[in-house]
């Protein structure tokens, strides 16, 4: 019995930017990639250094369950621009007081 062969489709496809979330049409798409960053890079010190979300909190001086908010990415809270929100300034002290401070 001979093997049919399948026929191939041609499949179109765009090569994306370096922003997704420009790519997908999302408002605010700089600042969305700042925070998933920022976040990510948050959730991987975290996860380095051992650190339980209450502990997180603690050193970054917020309260556990922004650091939750955090880990689950649920970023609407967050923001790197001109918001009374967490500011980028502010956004980086965190992950220098998570890197530097001692256990």
């Amino acid at each position: 019995m001979a093997k049919k062969k399948k026929e191939q489709e041609d499949i179109k496809f765009e090569v994306a930017s370096a922003n997704i979330f420009a790519d997908i049409g999302i408002d605010n798409a700089d600042e969305e990639l700042t925070k998933a960053e920022l976040a990510w890079e948050i959730d991987h010190i975290i996860k380095k250094r051992k650190l339980t979300q209450a502990k997180a909190a603690e050193l970054m001086g917020i309260n556990q369950p922004k650091v939750s908010a955090l880990l689950h990415r649920k970023l609407s809270g967050f923001s790197v621009g001109q918001s009374p929100a967490i500011e980028l300034q502010e956004f980086m002290s965190l992950v220098m007081i998570l890197i530097q401070t001692p256990l």
